[in-house]
Formats: structure tokens, C-alpha cells, sequence
């Protein structure tokens, strides 16, 4: 009786955690000595295995820079390069990013050939995007503190939220104060 009752209480265990694996995680944890790029590899593995989930991973994704909470036009090296790697490490994870600087025309300058432009006359009004991840920091006295946020581009409803913090020091390699 004692291993029918036994049995009983594995196999609900088991059927209860195996229901909630189809549910999207809610709170996912870089490793306690996660490098800055390790922790923004986390936040767009948990976005993508949202969108593969939500079947939005193809439908065309802008990534709008991260901007400084008290200042949502601005960002800093910082917010770019957090930014330019999680746009790269969505693609690699099978995510449509829109890459929304592509100039109509090539740029021939003394320092090479660009594509990319942050010139707002030379860039499309309006992308063909679905989902928008947009974001921004705030910086304390020893923490920075990342917020992402996947939005439905037609009702501007947030979808899906990811944060992080980081060390001042790993916000001051990259961004200098």
C-alpha cells in the first residue's frame, strides 16, 4: 500500500513539473559570476525562447538601442554596445532582426565603406517590424541595472520583460563616466 501511495505521489510530482516546462520562465539567472556579455547572452536567450514559443521569432524584430532611463533619447557606449550584441545574438538564435541603419546607398568616406547610418534623413521612416525590444539602464553607485522589454509594435502591449544588473566597474569598462 505504502509503494502504491509512493508511486502515486512521483507520478503527480512528475506531471505537475512537467506541465509548467511549457510555460515561458519567468525569472532566469545568469551564473553569480556571469561577465557582462555572459549575463546580455542570458537576456536574449530567455527573449528568444519566448518569441520561438509565442511563434514570433520570425516575424521581423527592431532592436531599439537602450537608452538611459532618466533620459530615453540618450544612450552611451554602454547602451550601443549592449544593444549591437544582443541584435547579433538574437539573429545567431534564429530571430528576424531588422537591422533598421542600412543606408539606400553605400558611403565611400576616407575611413572605408559604410552601410550603416544614424542620419535620420538617410534611414527608412517606417520598418516592416512586429515585435520591438526596447530597453535602458540605470546607473547606481556600484549597480547598473538593464531592463529589456519585448512590445507588439501594433498595441505597444509588453509582451515579455528581462532585467539584469552588472558592476559598475563592468559598466565602466565599456562606457566611461
Amino acid at each position: 500500500m505504502k509503494l502504491l501511495i509512493s508511486t502515486l505521489a512521483c507520478a503527480l510530482l512528475a506531471t505537475g513539473c512537467a506541465s509548467s516546462l511549457s510555460e515561458p520562465e519567468v525569472f532566469v539567472v545568469a551564473p553569480r559570476h556571469a561577465t557582462l556579455l555572459e549575463k546580455n547572452s542570458v537576456a536574449a536567450s530567455a527573449l528568444a525562447k519566448f518569441l520561438h514559443s509565442e511563434g514570433l521569432s520570425k516575424k521581423p524584430l527592431l532592436v531599439s538601442t537602450l537608452a538611459r532611463v532618466n533620459d530615453v533619447e540618450s544612450s552611451s557606449t554602454f547602451g550601443r554596445a549592449l544593444t549591437e550584441h544582443l541584435s547579433s545574438r538574437l539573429a545567431t538564435l534564429g530571430v528576424s532582426v531588422i537591422e533598421p541603419r542600412v543606408r539606400k546607398t553605400l558611403a565611400i568616406n576616407g575611413g572605408g565603406e559604410f552601410v550603416l547610418s544614424r542620419d535620420a534623413e538617410d534611414l527608412q521612416s517606417k520598418t516592416a517590424a512586429k515585435v520591438i525590444l526596447a530597453g535602458t539602464y540605470s546607473h547606481g553607485r556600484e549597480l547598473v541595472t538593464v531592463h529589456l522589454k519585448l512590445i507588439d509594435a501594433s498595441t505597444q502591449v509588453v509582451l515579455m520583460g528581462h532585467s539584469y544588473v552588472v558592476t559598475t566597474k563592468e559598466f565602466e569598462s565599456i562606457s566611461p563616466l
